[in-house]
């Protein structure tokens, strides 16, 4: 006898109001540890959106997993000819990139199984993770300028809720569709994982250090919305196709510590760090880049966060840019250690990255102008009633959140240089000058970075509608003046320092980078005089500055002393 239809029913409906239950529950439980989350989650996980990012992710997969099979299948193919065949995944004699390929019967080649999952898992994850970066940052960004546009960000602000909750919430739910994409496609990242042999270990590695970069790129992208003055969405995709061109570099180290790290193959560049092949010890290169990735990210959730609680706030620290400019140089120095001379190229690198630094802690040390007037007022009535007012003056600068960042660029430029020091006279037991070279241009750069801050400051006191954009065009005609300079006093030849007049690439910000790639030695005095100039422009732009400020401190005191007065 065949069960009555209506049990069926009432089970199937039992069934969902117990999955319904459960469900609410869940999310009461989700709303209670971050409202915002699921805010964020409702908002965008709407069932005819999860519907859509669940099929074409389905899709998707299965599309790569036909095109990668393939490539087996052609592979394995034996063509008319069975000797002196080259193919990526077969299993003889490496011959560069090719092998040769073995008969494993009448009509079949033989096939690199591990290496073939290897591929797969390299090229999915690196779908996967570019997916995140350009659709991601492109959810965060928008998501954020529309909040911002419509007056809701500063609703959420004034809640109860802690920011960091806030934050997590914005990071994870307003990406969540996209989120929920690459989450489908884990178990097929996994099994090829797993099958090219990565083991557990390897797995848990390659994904960490997906995480730190894109936690780091997302944190970049919440920073950028913060401060951006663009209300326009395509400002969010141009956030992430410059995600996608920083991810590039990345994938050619990867790929090389991956192929390397798993099989004899002669296809991997070497990278040494400490004397440590990166490339033969996965472990360490993948603990390196989630160290430099977690500097960065914390750099800027620091950032994020302070500015979210009040605007007025610098972007970060003096305090914490000692101790990432410290990290950063010592985490860099690894890469020329032990010493060797053939090793003086690759400084043009680590001159690039820390200009950027340089660069970043002049916009994030930098404070607002009103905070620059309530200091220099507080200043000035410290001054007129506290006898020790100059030691403290000494701290507020080095330590101080609401201090002009002068002093603080001075210190990170002489932290640079005391750390390379040792490097540096190396080369001068080596009969080279090359070393004390680099030290002048980290000098000639920070002297430049100085000179930057000094302009970003006197321009924020100006009385003009946008003093930031006025900021940022002083600084910029600067970089283009000096740059411009540079080329037209540059000699016909390649960059040598050929020229009488080459020194002046020691006043561009460019300076560190071409030290590590010219092929003439600068002789000293040419670099003293650049480093002479760049001092006096540096202190003269300093001077007027902080004479503005000065000025500006006295006046409001005394207006304020004015107002505080007893009428009579």
């Amino acid at each position: 006898m065949n069960p009555c239809p209506s049990s069926w029913l009432n089970r199937l409906q039992t069934s969902q109001r117990s999955f319904k239950t459960q469900l609410d529950r869940w999310l009461d439980r989700l709303g209670n540890w971050n409202p915002q989350l699921l805010r964020e989650l409702k908002g965008n996980c709407t069932s005819r959106n999860l519907t859509l990012a669940t099929l074409s992710s389905l899709i998707a997969q299965a599309a790569f997993w036909m095109s990668w099979q393939r490539i087996a299948v052609e592979t394995a193919t034996v063509s008319t000819e069975t000797e002196g065949i080259l193919r990526f995944y077969c299993t003889g004699q490496a011959d560069e990139e090719l092998r040769a390929c073995e008969l494993l019967s009448s009509s079949t080649f033989a096939v690199n199984w591990p290496l073939w999952w290897l591929d797969l898992f390299f090229w999915l994850s690196s779908i996967l993770v570019g997916l995140l970066v350009l659709g991601g940052t492109q959810a965060l960004i928008t998501n954020w300028l529309e909040e911002s546009k419509q007056g809701t960000l500063d609703f959420i602000r004034m809640t109860p809720e802690p920011s960091h909750r806030i934050l997590w919430g914005k990071l994870l739910g307003a990406p969540a569709l996209i989120h929920w994409a690459v989450l489908l496609a884990l178990p097929l990242q996994t099994l090829a994982g797993l099958q090219a042999g990565l083991g557990l270990g390897g797995l848990l590695l390659a994904d960490g250090v997906a995480v730190a970069f894109l936690g780091a790129l997302y944190l970049l992208g919440l920073f950028y919305a913060s401060v951006s003055d663009s209300k326009q969405a395509i400002s969010s995709w141009a956030f992430g196709i410059l995600g996608l061109f920083l991810f590039a570099p990345a994938l050619t180290i990867a790929r090389g510590v991956m192929i390397r790290g798993t099989m004899d193959t002669p296809v991997s560049p070497s990278w040494f760090w400490f004397g440590q092949d990166l490339i033969l010890q996965p472990q360490l290169c993948a603990a390196i880049a989630i160290a430099g990735c977690a500097g960065v990210a914390l750099t800027f959730w620091q950032a994020v966060i302070r500015r979210f609680q009040n605007p007025a706030n610098t972007f970060i620290t003096k305090v914490r840019s000692y101790w990432l400019t410290i990290g950063f140089n010592l985490l860099a120095m690894g890469f020329f250690m032990p010493w060797n001379p053939n090793h003086f190229q690759g400084w043009a690198v680590v001159g690039f990255f820390w200009l950027i630094q340089m660069f970043a802690w002049v916009v994030l040390l930098l404070p607002t102008r009103q905070t620059l007037l309530d200091w220099a007022r507080y200043r000035h009535f410290q001054r007129t009633r506290d006898a020790r007012s100059s030691q403290r003056a000494i701290d507020d600068w080095l330590w101080g959140e609401n201090s002009p960042p002068l002093l603080a660029l001075l210190v990170n430029g002489g932290l640079t240089i005391a750390l390379w020091s040792p490097w540096a006279l190396a080369f001068c037991f080596n009969s080279s000058t090359q070393g004390l070279l680099v030290l002048v241009a980290i000098g000639c750069t920070t002297g430049l970075m100085l000179l930057y801050g000094a302009l970003a400051q006197w321009a924020l006191l100006w009385q003009v509608r946008r003093p930031v954009a006025w900021a940022v065009g002083l600084v910029g005609a600067a970089i283009i003046g000096s740059l411009l300079l540079g080329l037209m006093m540059r000699s016909r030849d390649a960059i040598g320092w050929t020229n009488a007049w080459d020194w002046v690439w020691l006043m561009t910000p460019v300076a560190p980078m071409l030290m590590g790639i010219v092929s003439n030695p600068l002789s000293l005095s040419m670099a003293g005089v650049a480093f002479a100039i760049n001092g006096v422009a540096a202190v003269g732009v300093s001077y007027v500055a902080l004479n503005q400020l000065d000025r500006l401190g006295r006046s409001e005191s005394a207006a304020l002393i004015q107002d505080d007065r007893p009428q009579v």
